[in-house]
């Protein structure tokens, strides 16, 4: 009898350390995660400067009064643009957004519409 209630003991750890181990698992998971978005926002933000700069490079070129291949300028400020995060996440919440909106549904053709 003893023996029954030492082996439902070691049961008992066992599983209260393979929880302990899932626990520990996920937290290292979550801390993972939280680490990739930082370096990812670090990215977008590195992203966002370079095309600020080559706009704030275009401008000054412009001021200066540099003939530019208009050719040259659109690739630029498309260079730009590509780099700039904002834009890309502005699209996307538009996207979002149009994504959620309700749709207004046309009235029903066979509902009078002044009640009798």
């Amino acid at each position: 009898m003893k023996q029954r209630g030492i082996w439902e003991k070691v049961r008992e750890i066992e599983n209260e350390r393979a929880t302990v181990k899932q626990a520990q698992e996920e937290a290292e998971r979550l801390a993972e995660n939280e680490r990739e978005k930082e370096r990812q926002l670090l990215r977008e933000a590195q992203d966002w400067e370079a095309g600020q700069t080559i706009r704030r490079y275009l401008s000054a070129l412009s001021a200066a009064g540099e003939k530019v291949p208009g050719e040259w300028l659109t690739w630029a400020e498309a260079v730009a643009d590509r780099l700039d995060p904002l834009g890309k996440r502005l699209k996307l919440l538009a996207d979002l957004s149009a994504q959620n909106a309700t749709p207004t549904e046309p009235p029903d053709q066979d509902r009078p519409t002044n009640p009798p």
